[in-house]
Formats: C-alpha cells, structure tokens, sequence
C-alpha cells in the first residue's frame, strides 16, 4: 500500500502490471527529522478502562504540536488475550476498518497492523505484507518486498502464543515457505511492519546501502530519491508501532496522528518516546499515515469508537489487518488499609502529633484512582479525593479526631467508607490539694495535723489510677511512726503528719511528693514541704 504523495504515476503503473505475490505496495509516512523533546510533557491523561490496561493520552508542543495514544498491556494479567484478522476473501485478507473488526469481534481495544497491497483499490482483496497469524493460523510469509526504499526484507514480526507470551520473532531461512521462525515458539497471533526499530533498547532505524552503508537493508533511491540524508524514516506523519518490554511482559501500543491538529513524528522520534519514556526494549514500525487508527471500548457505556484522529477517513482506513485485545472489566473495588505512626498506647491515646497513612490497592490489573479522605473532631478537613494509591493526614490538635477514607478504582468502583479515631493528649494532669508554701506545724506536741488532701485532674485521657501516688519523707527516723497517707474517701488522698521536733535537732522538714501520669502517658511530679520548727517562729 502506498501513502505517499511523491510516489511517480509511472513508477506505480509499472509495479502494477507485475505479479502482486511479489510486489507489495506499502504505505509510506511522510516524516521531517527532528527530535521530540520527552523529558517535559505538556499535557498527559492516564485511563485504566480495562483489567491490565493502561491507556496514556499524550500531547506536545515541541517540536511541534502532536497527540499521541499510548496503550500498556500487562500480559500477565487473566482475561487478556488477542485475535489478529483473520485470513479471507481471494488473496489474503478481506479490508475492513479497525473500528469496524473491533465490533465484529467484541474486543476492547483494537490496532491497525500490516502494511498490504494493492493500494489504493476498489477491491477490498488484499494481500499482507510480512508474516501474519491468527489464531495459529500462519497466513502471510516473510517477504523481500518490491519497496524495498521503505521496507526490510523478512522484517521481523511480534508473536503472543496462546499463553500470552509474547517475543521479537525471526525468519528462519532454513523453510522455503516463509513461515517459519528461528525462535522456539508457536506463531499464534502475530504482526509485522516495515523493520525492527527498537532491538534490545537501542534505536535501530534502517540505513540505506551506499558506500558508507555496505550492509544497508533498505535499497535506494525510491520514488522520491530516498537516501541516507534524505530518509523515508525521517519523514513526517502519523504513525503505528507495536513495542515489549524488556521482560516482555507488558505490550505497548502506540499512534501518532497526523491530523486534527497533530502535525506527526519521525520513526525516530517513535522509537525514542517508546525507549525513554515507556520503558520498551524491542518495537516494529507497522503501517502508519491514513491507516494508523486506534480504537477502543467505553468502559462504561461499551460504545466502541477511534479514539486517534485518522488522516484518511473519519471512520478510518479499510486495512488488511488489525489485532484486537480483549480483555475484562474491571468490577471489584479497591481496598484502603490504614496506619498511624506513632502508634497509641495500651488506652488508645497518644501524647504527640500523629501520622495516619493510607494506602490503596487494587485487585490484579487494576489501578486505583484516589483515596478520599475527611476528618472531623478535634481536627477537621473536608472530604478530599488524593489522587493515587496513597495519603496521608496529620493530626496535631488535642482530643478525638475521626478520620473517614475510601478508594475508587478507575472505572468507578467504590470500597465502602471505613474510619478509624485518633486521640491525642498533649498536656500532664493537674494536681491539687498539696500544701501551700509556708507550711509550719506548730506546737511540737505531737499532735496530728491533717496539712492535705491531695487529687489529680485530667481533662482529656483521664488520670491512670495506678499511677496516681502520694509520698512523705523527712529523713528522720520517726517517719514511719510520723506520717499517715490514706485516701479521703473522695478520690483523693489525705496526708496527716505529726507535728514533732526531730530527733537529730534542728527544723524538721516533711517533703511531701505527689505524682499522677494520665492514660496518654503525660506525666505530673509536684512536691511541697511542711516544717516543724526546732524552735518557735514568728
């Protein structure tokens, strides 16, 4: 199929008049060279429709304006699998467009794939070029093709085995028929394009044979003088590729359009975004220009529609061949566990600034979309959806806070809310009743004197009862004889002392401690002294 506009009228009347099994027209992209600057993106979505689907929407303004779709498949995910177009009609294939194979099949999301001849044609007869297979049904050969200015011979194809395992797979010249591989697979679904542009994360576009270039694979000069300077690869237009990463666990798709405002990219280009930016480490150019459409189902409403602006036709190209992907909805919502550090004590308390930690995950090939999160008490926020698969909450503020979260996924669905309460008590419990200061006990008699009635207080957590603790001493030898600390029936407890000189001579001095720790941890000590003169004050 040829896309070019430099094309020579003559050139294409005389391939024509040749046999079609051995000239193949192909689709040319029209490309200028230059580079795209991926290290800063002006403007990104990113979708998750389907279970191990990734859909990325991407535009840039320089070097110039251009929209791409990038779609990141996770093989190892259950319910995906694929379905290139199968064999039909006189030649090879029957040309329908990509939208329309994506409704006959059912499928979520479909990709144009081969370059084919006879382009342009009335006849919807098409022939594919490079080798295909659906299904395990291996219908197109590897090929020398008559452009071969644009294509590589025996150009190497990407197989997905009925397993899901995916690989780069290679002629093998020892079968006259084209349609065996080198590589110990089987061939089940697989597509080719013009050359391998990403081998083994290097760039490896195609040279052109000259005197610099001996081992060239792509033959000069073309219908438009093509050459090592003026390169079929560095033109400009929209463009289709299909990319694995290096464990060939994850499928890339990838389209640029040259259209509704997109001005396309160099196969250059491509391949450097598929390396740098999404991680692929061997990619194929496939057909491009007016046949690259990408196609997809709404999620929601199950509407399928071309989600790329196709340079052909609104309702995009008829082309020889497309790979569906299907794969399953995503139904089940994602769960949100939740963590404070510190953590509380034994009461449930804590005595400082507290951390709450969400994080969300979703069920195998799913991705969450945010976690919405609130707080109410003691700290309050409003309901607030975070973005991602984690959040956090500081609470600072003293007394009991509520915080309420869930996660949504991306198509929708919801977890049911859940919450959890952080208390916080910052401040130590209050303790009165102690003697004030000038505590004198006077006469030295021997009397009784009740000097307190001592209680602590905590507003918030509560005092722990066990800690609360009153003690008297003075060093002499008499205090046990001399001292009485009992509770007053009240919650409280009373000190009594006796007002006795003491037996070593001098001022003796009662010291009396009361300590109170409340159920955060906050711990109270006051002390006050009473003094039994060795002699009359005044």
């Amino acid at each position: 199929m040829i896309d070019d506009p430099l094309v020579n009228p003559v050139g294409d009347e005389l391939m024509m008049n040749r046999p079609l099994r051995t000239y193949r027209i192909v689709m040319i992209a029209l490309w200028l060279c230059g580079a795209v600057a991926s290290n800063t993106w002006a403007d990104q979505t990113v979708e998750h429709p389907f279970l191990g689907v990734t859909h990325i929407t991407r535009s840039e303004t320089s070097p110039r304006t251009i929209k791409m779709h990038i779609v990141k498949i996770d093989l190892t995910i259950p319910g995906i699998r694929f379905r290139l177009s199968p064999p039909g009609g006189t030649l090879e294939a029957v040309r329908q467009t990509t939208l329309t194979y994506l409704n006959a099949q059912q499928g979520q999301i479909a990709l144009n794939g081969h370059f084919f001849l006879p382009f342009p044609s009335a006849d919807l007869n098409a022939m594919l070029i490079g080798v295909a297979a659906s299904d395990g049904n291996v219908y197109s050969a590897f090929e020398a093709p008559v452009q071969s200015y644009a294509l590589v011979t025996d150009a190497p194809g990407i197989n997905i085995d009925p397993t899901n395992q995916a690989s780069v797979v290679h002629r093998n010249l020892a079968f006259a028929d084209g349609k065996h591989v080198v590589e110990p697979v089987v061939l089940w679904n697989a597509v080719a394009g013009s050359a391998q542009i990403v081998t083994n994360g290097v760039k490896t576009i195609p040279t052109y044979i000259d005197a610099s270039h001996p081992d060239g694979l792509l033959t000069p000069p073309g219908p438009a003088n093509y050459s090592n300077s003026n390169s079929w690869y560095s033109l400009l237009n929209a463009r289709t590729a299909i990319g694995l990463s290096q464990d060939n666990r994850t499928l890339v798709l990838f389209t640029v359009d040259r259209a509704g405002g997109s001005l396309g990219m160099s196969v250059g280009e491509v391949a450097d975004i598929l390396i740098n930016d999404y991680g692929v480490h061997n990619a194929l150019n496939l057909d491009g220009g007016g046949s690259t459409t990408l196609a997809m189902e709404n999620p929601l409403t199950h509407v399928r529609s071309i989600v790329n602006v196709s340079s052909d036709n609104p309702a995009g190209r008829l082309v020889a061949s497309s790979l569906a992907v299907f794969a399953d909805a995503d139904t089940i919502a994602p769960s949100t566990t939740a963590s404070v550090s510190p953590g509380a004590n034994l009461n449930g308390w804590n005595n400082g600034d507290v951390v709450v930690s969400l994080a969300a995950t979703d069920n195998p090939g799913g991705a969450v979309l945010g976690i919405q999160v609130a707080s109410t008490g003691a700290h309050t926020e409003p309901s607030t959806l975070v973005g991602g698969t984690t959040a956090s909450l500081t609470v600072a503020e003293e007394g009991a806070t509520t915080v309420t979260y869930f996660s949504k996924d991306y198509p929708g669905n919801v977890e049911p809310t859940r919450s959890l309460t952080v208390q916080i008590d910052k401040t130590h419990p209050l303790i009165a009743g102690m003697p004030s200061g000038g505590c004198a006990l006077w006469p030295p008699n021997g009397t009784w004197i009740r000097v307190a009635s001592v209680s602590a207080w905590d507003g918030l957590s509560g005092v722990d009862p066990s800690s609360f603790q009153v003690s008297v001493a003075s060093g002499d030898e008499h205090d046990g004889e001399d001292t009485v600390v009992r509770e007053d029936g009240h919650g409280g407890v009373e000190v009594l002392l006796r007002a006795r000189r003491a037996g070593f001579g001098g001022d003796r001095t009662y010291v009396i401690t009361a300590a109170a720790q409340d159920r955060a941890g906050n711990a109270a000590i006051v002390t006050s002294t009473c003094v039994v003169p060795h002699d009359q004050r005044k």
